[in-house]
């Protein structure tokens, strides 16, 4: 080698040295987001309220990034792979989303930017652009290996993710961000609770009220107002067919005999659910996990259904024995409404990896 090649051989290790710092700099570039976010309910609440009366949610970055704090207690481990948290944002009316990692102890940020919409059942995530850090990777290299994994739940069309809908415990009619704002259509409850057709009671209440004395009128009016003020109370059944009991017409007592025929179908369907289901032994480390975190999710929840839900589930963990069709038929028997409250306690207590096994065990 001459000796000028040999003087300029350290010049070019250096360069290649500066590209290499440069580029890992660039890699693990994690600028950009905040680590602090509040793990309140806020957004839950207003999920809540929505499904009970219909109409637009709106939730701010600071919403949603408290929701994911509440659901990702710890962070997420996929092989070499750790998922520390999801940040969101909003820029000209697109999402923004920023993922830190670490792979083999090595931290990164991924992040992306798009357009989210609502189209058949599917939120649609059409993606801008995708980075590692400050480099930019290929749109069809991501979403060509997430189309590998294209299930019920995510598919990938048209260069856009399809993330479906029926895993939300609530209705959705439309989905956008405005104004530095997401956006949530959410449809109104409908009235359908412990599997009886309580919508189909009350207007048939409405219709015998027409032909009632004065006093048999209004004793059922009050009833209708009592349906319509208690949509979510745990005993409403119950308690329509009690403030009926007065009631003298034929027409209303053919109505207390219908709520008696679904109260008995219900009984019976849950019977069969749980003494088919059999029993199985539990997984004794996932008990030693939740136990604690069942307790605190049982212990935030007012309503008594909603709860007796989540208290079944523990006492089963500490039996020994998990009977899944039992925790199913309480399940099944609440309303939507106290479906959405289990899962959002669950969602507030328990781990996310902890959770998922527990839907696996459990079926709800």
């Amino acid at each position: 080698m001459s000796r000028k090649k040999i003087r300029k051989l350290p010049v070019f290790l250096a360069i290649v040295v500066i590209i290499i710092v440069a580029f890992g700099v660039m890699v693990k570039w994690n600028s950009g987001y905040s680590e602090n976010v509040s793990g309140n309910l806020n957004a839950f609440n207003s999920l809540k309220n929505a499904v009970l009366y219909g109409g637009n949610v709106e939730l701010t970055s600071d919403d949603i990034n408290s929701l994911f704090a509440n659901y990702l207690k710890e962070p997420v481990k996929r092989g070499p792979i750790t998922i520390k948290n999801i940040y969101t944002g909003f820029k000209n009316n697109e999402a923004e989303v920023k993922i830190p990692i670490s792979y083999k102890n090595i931290n990164f940020l991924v992040s992306s930017q798009g357009k989210v919409s609502l189209n058949d059942n599917y939120i649609i995530y059409t993606p801008d652009y995708f980075k590692v850090g400050l480099i930019t990777v290929p749109k069809s290299l991501v979403l060509n290996k997430l189309k590998a994994a294209n299930n019920d739940k995510l598919k990938v069309e048209n260069g856009s993710l399809c993330i479906s809908t029926s895993q939300l415990p609530v209705k959705i009619n439309s989905f956008a961000i405005k104004s530095g704002k997401l956006v949530v259509g959410v449809d109104k409850l409908k009235i359908n609770l412990n599997n009886s057709n309580l919508a189909d009671i009350r207007e048939k209440l409405v219709n015998a009220a027409e032909n009632l004395n004065a006093n048999e009128k209004s004793e059922v009016e009050n009833v209708i107002k009592y349906i319509d003020n208690n949509p979510n109370s745990q005993n409403i059944v119950q308690d329509v067919k009690n403030k009926l009991g007065n009631v003298s017409s034929t027409e209303v007592k053919n109505i207390v005999n219908q709520i008696n025929s679904q109260q008995n179908n219900n009984a019976g369907g849950s019977n069969q659910n749980q003494s088919g289901s059999g029993t199985k032994k539990v997984d004794s480390a996932l008990a030693s996990k939740v136990s604690g975190q069942l307790a605190a999710a049982a212990g935030s929840l007012s309503d008594g259904g909603a709860r007796a839900v989540i208290s079944e589930m523990q006492s089963q963990l500490a039996s020994g024995n998990i009977n899944s069709g039992a925790v199913v038929a309480q399940y099944r028997a609440l309303s939507q409404y106290q479906k959405l409250l289990v899962q959002a306690a669950i969602a507030k207590n328990v781990n996310m990896q902890e959770a998922e096994e527990l839907k696996s065990q459990f079926g709800i």
